[in-house]
């Protein structure tokens, strides 16, 4: 499982705030209720495109409800992968789309910057237009 207790405080915070104080994976508020912020890559360090919200106590990833638990155990790679609520070592989390579910089933994708915005457009993409 990816450390819960590593991430910068600060930094878990906006990201917290960036996310709407909702899980990534379900949009469910977790305001009063057991939530953490994970990183998208263990390595890329604790920049805002690398952070994510998650319900759960990160303590059962067999538990369905535990998002937290089941990204940051890799219980499922694939689908965290295929989502980009995980990103594989060496890639840059700014540069990969990350879902970000509203409600079950409405969501949308979207690339995270480090200035805390989330947009709809690929990075370099905007630029180029």
């Amino acid at each position: 499982m990816i450390p819960l207790t590593d991430v910068d405080p600060v930094a878990a915070g906006r990201a917290l705030v960036r996310d709407g104080r909702a899980c990534t994976c379900c949009g469910a508020p977790v305001t009063g209720r057991p939530s953490g912020v994970l990183r998208r890559n263990r390595h890329a360090g604790d920049a805002l495109s690398n952070l994510l919200t998650f319900a759960g106590a990160g303590e059962d990833p067999l538990d369905p409800a535990d998002h937290l638990a089941r990204v940051g155990s890799a219980i499922e790679p694939g689908v965290a992968e295929a989502q980009g609520w995980t990103v594989p070592d060496g890639a840059d989390p700014a540069l990969v789309a990350v879902m970000v579910f509203t409600s079950p089933g409405c969501g949308f994708t979207a690339w995270l910057g480090d200035d805390g915005e989330r947009s709809c457009a690929e990075p370099g993409l905007a630029a180029a237009s």
